[in-house]
């Protein structure tokens, strides 16, 4: 079960305790407690999230959200990635609310794995159903309250060291989760990345590289670029500009929601982790370069 909440300051957050003023605790109450509605319809509750992933406008707005959320999972929290954003669709929202599900009853049970990494990489401890493991999102936070490659990367930009150096960082933190988890890296379905800045993402290219030489790397950032390429070589004297910018978007959004219906299809199915890792993102790229050579022969 998978669900989307975004909550705007209304009328259901004034009324509310006067406990929480600030207008990221309105919100969150509010969204939480309308998820909590809805999941008790569904025959089920927040004890059984196994992923959330959670869109705040503005970083400041972390700590108040975390003491909401922790208040109302309890003893039995989910793999939490939290995320900072720039807007909503409207002017007063400054949180969205995805997570995953189990419910009540279901073959597949929930377990905590808590993880041998630094407290300060993580919001929350990984869960397991089943055969799937649901890491939270992890930060390049090192043992001594620092964040990995801040000073080595000022003298090597060129060479995307920072990136690199915080990617390894990462990627240590994951293998102690799979560790944990009973499993490896190598049996990984899906990896989000979040980067401040594009160009430095050949460093985290690199170190996934050298620590799992070919193995197929479940992203989507390179495969996003190759979409947006055939873009680049249409000429803005032909006319239709908007429409082409358009038809752009749509595709990368609909790339996004076939590669998250394939993640969840293959969850509920049972299908081989790496053809739905894998596959949208083939299909997709093959397209763009299908794109790509047409441009080249015909324009």
């Amino acid at each position: 079960m998978r669900r989307t909440c975004s909550v705007p300051i209304g009328q259901r957050d004034r009324t509310i305790s006067g406990a929480s003023e600030l207008p990221i605790r309105r919100q969150a109450e509010s969204a939480l407690r309308k998820i909590e509605s809805t999941l008790n319809a569904a025959g089920t509750s927040l004890a059984n999230c196994l992923k959330a992933q959670v869109h705040i406008a503005g970083e400041e707005n972390f700590p108040d959200f975390l003491d909401v959320w922790n208040a109302h999972v309890g003893a039995s929290p989910a793999a939490l990635t939290v995320t900072p954003a720039k807007a909503f669709s409207a002017a007063e929202i400054i949180l969205s609310i995805n997570y995953i599900l189990l419910k009540d009853g279901a073959q597949r049970r929930k377990e905590i794995v808590r993880a041998d990494i630094p407290e300060m990489a993580s919001y929350s401890p990984a869960v397991r159903a089943g055969e799937f493991v649901f890491s939270p999102g992890l930060l390049p936070m090192t043992r001594d309250g620092t964040v990995a490659g801040l000073t080595q990367g000022d003298n090597f930009q060129g060479l995307c060291l920072r990136s690199q150096l915080q990617a390894n960082t990462i990627y240590d933190h994951a293998e102690a989760i799979a560790k944990a988890a009973g499993t490896d890296m190598r049996n990984v379905v899906r990896i989000d990345y979040w980067v401040s800045d594009i160009r430095e993402f050949p460093g985290i290219a690199l170190a996934w590289a050298g620590r799992y030489g070919n193995a197929p790397h479940p992203f989507a950032c390179v495969v996003m670029i190759g979409l947006a390429l055939p873009f680049a070589y249409l000429s803005a004297r032909g006319g239709g500009v908007s429409l082409k910018v358009f038809g752009g978007i749509m595709l990368g959004i609909s790339f996004v929601l076939l590669n998250n219906v394939a993640g969840h299809l293959g969850l509920l199915r049972n299908w081989t982790p790496w053809i739905v890792a894998l596959a949208p993102s083939a299909l997709y790229m093959l397209l763009s370069f299908a794109a790509f050579s047409w441009l080249v022969r015909y324009r």
